[in-house]
């Protein structure tokens, strides 16, 4: 026969224990969370917002710095305009094997006005060009010309000053001379054929000029002068001789 059990009493009781969460083991110190203590622009704003609002106006003076540099310390090309041809030395006449040479020694009258803000220096001017014959430049004879020394070019101040070159009638022989349009209008020019009225001569020039040390900043000019014919006819009859008489001298 069963029976069933009474309740136990007495000082012996089972205790209970409540579930616990198991504990984590502890984390190693690289591994630990990073506080937000973060900075930005090399530590000196706490947020982005911050450091954007530094940085964009930088980035603005720094622009106007530069641009105020290059406006202010880049120089210019200076104003280039001519105004004139002058008579700087006597006109060249003879013979050179065989042939008549014949050099006009003129000055081109130049302008220069400075647009920098600061001195500048013009390394050189260099005129070329030719004669001009009915409308036409010669392909034979030259204009040539250099300025002697470099010009100083005060900040916004205005330089004149001559630039010396030359005008160059050569023929290899008397014959060639007298069969070339351009002897020949230089002949009638200078007032050496009979009945007919002396005239300026024309040439075509282009004057260029670079600063010095920067060779890309050039001013340039060009364009067409008169100039008077000063040779007689004592000096043209002692190359040509009496082969002039075919033009009539």
């Amino acid at each position: 026969m069963s029976m069933s059990q009474p309740p136990r009493s007495g000082l012996y009781q089972p205790v209970q224990y409540a579930q616990q969460a198991p504990t984590a083991p502890p984390m190693d110190e690289k591994y630990m969370p990073m506080s937000n203590n973060r900075r930005y622009c090399c530590g000196l704003f706490s947020s982005r917002k911050g450091c954007l609002w530094c940085f964009i106006p930088c980035c603005v003076f720094i622009l106007i710095a530069i641009a105020l540099i290059l406006f202010f310390c880049i120089p210019r090309e200076p104003n280039f305009d001519a105004y004139g041809v002058s008579y700087t030395n006597q006109t060249t006449v003879k013979l050179v094997n065989g042939g008549p040479f014949i050099q006009f020694n003129l000055g081109l009258n130049v302008s220069l006005y400075s647009l920098s803000y600061y001195p500048t220096t013009l390394a050189s001017i260099d005129v070329t060009g030719a004669p001009v014959v009915n409308g036409q430049q010669s392909k034979t004879l030259a204009v040539n010309g250099t300025n002697p020394k470099p010009i100083y070019l005060p900040s916004f101040t205005n330089v004149s000053t001559v630039i010396p070159f030359t005008v160059i009638y050569n023929a290899s022989s008397v014959a060639a001379a007298l069969a070339d349009p351009l002897w020949g209008d230089l002949f009638e020019a200078c007032g050496l054929i009979p009945l007919v009225k002396a005239r300026p001569l024309q040439l075509a020039y282009s004057a260029t000029g670079s600063l010095q040390g920067l060779e890309f900043i050039k001013a340039t000019k060009s364009g067409s002068y008169n100039y008077t014919c000063v040779i007689t006819a004592s000096e043209v009859t002692a190359i040509f001789g009496t082969a002039l008489a075919t033009l009539g001298l």
